[in-house]
């Protein structure tokens, strides 16, 4: 066996479609197998062998007691040539530990903490970049902001490999059909998205005169995540809708379709899978410039981006969509062109490929081979 892919997540999740979406291109040109939570769905990918565990977030010593660690000594038994680690999971210790007999790779989504974990979770994760991390062969990040991130005594054997765009995306339901809006936020809420940015940046705006619709499209409190933004949809005065769900990925096709813009707020940026789906419908992005939003985004070209939490810059980028600049004119096209051409899943899995079986790495865009 070749490459053995290992991921502990949640039902449903960015992190679980990637997963699904790397095991289905990778498994085109390698022998792969995959040792995952029993409910993901890989959507017929070709694996070569398939070995599931119960998980729960709230349980996840499932995963190595009774059908999980019979689980784990099937995938042992394989002798994969190189083991991917696919999340930042404290469970990465007892399966590094199991699998050792393989090249060992992480591919590390964050190697700076955000700061909102509860502490016995920080220290858990902790625990996982002081053991896994030294002994990882090989480490992969998904743009060139996240490997400057790294510690400097790993950077020199960590690569980088764009996430590829998740599948299931380019087809659209017609549930936002008919309920068209001028902003668009998609994904799970959480407080380093910035969603308080967006608030501080429609008052202002309504200052002005300018007052545009805004749909939040994801599951999570958005009393606890962004009181600000709460506070002005209670008000009445501001045309705010939450969609609290963890939307399937047609109803997130059509809510792109029937918006003017789509918001990248964030405070923080590990990964680029929104950007990909954004492209895939060419969309009006409006995205802070930070980490890899930075990397893949160039503002007036792809994107009009502005600094992390600015608030007015936010609202200056909004009204030029209001008023339908000329600055807009086209951005969606070329975000699209970029996207396809970044993130490939087929591409993407070459380079990945090649991390994982120590080939010589493909020098396209120059992204993989470390600096």
């Amino acid at each position: 066996m070749e490459v053995l892919l290992v991921g502990y997540f949640p039902e449903t999740g960015a992190i679980a479609e990637l997963f699904a979406t790397i095991a289905a291109s990778l498994a085109v040109s390698t022998r792969v197998a995959v040792l995952a939570p029993e409910h993901l769905s890989l959507a017929g990918a070709p694996v070569a062998a398939d070995f599931r565990f119960p998980f729960s977030s709230r349980r996840p010593h499932l995963a190595v007691v009774g059908q999980g660690l019979a689980a784990h000594r099937a995938a042992q038994e394989l002798g994969p040539t190189a083991t991917l680690f696919f999340t930042q999971h404290p469970l990465n210790i007892f399966a590094s530990r199991l699998l050792r007999r393989s090249r060992r790779v992480l591919w590390w989504h964050e190697p700076e903490a955000r700061g909102q974990a509860r502490r016995v979770n920080s220290l858990a994760y902790g625990a996982h970049d002081r053991i896994v991390v030294p002994r990882s062969d090989r480490i992969v990040v998904a743009s060139a902001s996240v490997r400057r991130a790294v510690p400097d005594e790993v950077r020199a054997r960590t690569f980088v490999v764009p996430f590829p765009r998740p599948t299931g995306f380019d087809s659209a339901s017609t549930r936002f059909d008919s309920e068209p809006t001028d902003l668009l936020f998609f994904g799970k809420l959480a407080s380093y998205k910035g969603l308080d940015v967006v608030a501080a940046a429609m008052e202002e705006l309504a200052d002005r005169g300018i007052t545009p619709s805004l749909r939040v499209l994801g599951a999570g409190d958005l009393e606890g995540v962004a009181p600000r933004l709460a506070a002005l949809r209670r008000t009445g005065s501001s045309r705010i809708e939450h969609v609290d769900e963890y939307a399937p990925a047609a109803d997130v096709a059509s809510a792109l379709r029937a918006s003017r813009a789509c918001l990248l707020p964030y405070l923080t940026a590990a990964g680029s899978s929104t950007i990909a789906i954004a492209g895939l419908h060419q969309a009006t992005l409006l995205a802070s410039e930070v980490g890899s939003f930075g990397d893949f985004l160039v503002d007036g070209e792809t994107a009009l981006l502005f600094p992390a939490g600015d608030s007015h810059a936010l609202a200056n980028q909004i009204e030029a969509v209001m008023t339908e600049s000329p600055r807009v004119e086209g951005l969606g096209d070329r975000l699209a062109m970029m996207s396809t051409a970044t993130f490939d899943p087929m591409e993407v899995s070459d380079e990945l490929r090649s991390v994982l079986l120590d080939a010589t790495p493909s020098t396209r865009l120059g992204r993989v081979l470390p600096p």
